[in-house]
């Protein structure tokens, strides 16, 4: 069986090699979240949501909200929470007031893919590696 890459594993060990050990090869990882890194998940998982809804829908608003407000369910208490809340709700209807009609169609939503890695002189695939990874989108532009 072949090890698998992906461009976060790539980046890891690019940045530091004992990170990358700790997290691929010895499959630990940090017990939370850094703020920065739960915060952008959450305006991943929204832009994700915003585009799984139909564009005419005259309640895509009012349900991208919602859903936000499903990803924070302590914000009342926590205030770390209820700040992430606050600007991932204000990041979001900002961006679908600027983004309300986009001029391309969605076609798949964090389409997965693997690959075989080949050498560009021979075209023979790797004995060892494969790759894989996520696509945020894929989209249609004037039909195409």
């Amino acid at each position: 069986m072949k090890n698998v890459l992906t461009y976060s594993g790539l980046n890891t060990f690019r940045n530091c090699s004992c990170k990358y050990k700790l997290r691929y090869m010895d499959g630990l990882t940090p017990r939370e979240k850094s703020e920065s890194l739960y915060f952008g998940s959450a305006v991943h998982d929204a832009l994700e949501f915003w585009y799984s809804l139909f564009s005419d829908d005259p309640h895509r608003v009012e349900k991208l909200l919602d859903h936000i407000d499903s990803q924070f369910p302590n914000r009342n208490g926590d205030a770390d929470e209820k700040r992430l809340w606050q600007h991932t709700r204000a990041m979001m209807l900002s961006y679908s007031t600027r983004y309300e009609i986009e001029e391309f169609d969605v076609i798949e939503l964090e389409k997965e893919f693997q690959a075989d890695i080949r050498n560009p002189d021979t075209g023979r695939g790797s004995q060892t590696f494969t790759i894989a990874g996520k696509v945020d989108g894929i989209v249609r532009i004037d039909g195409e």
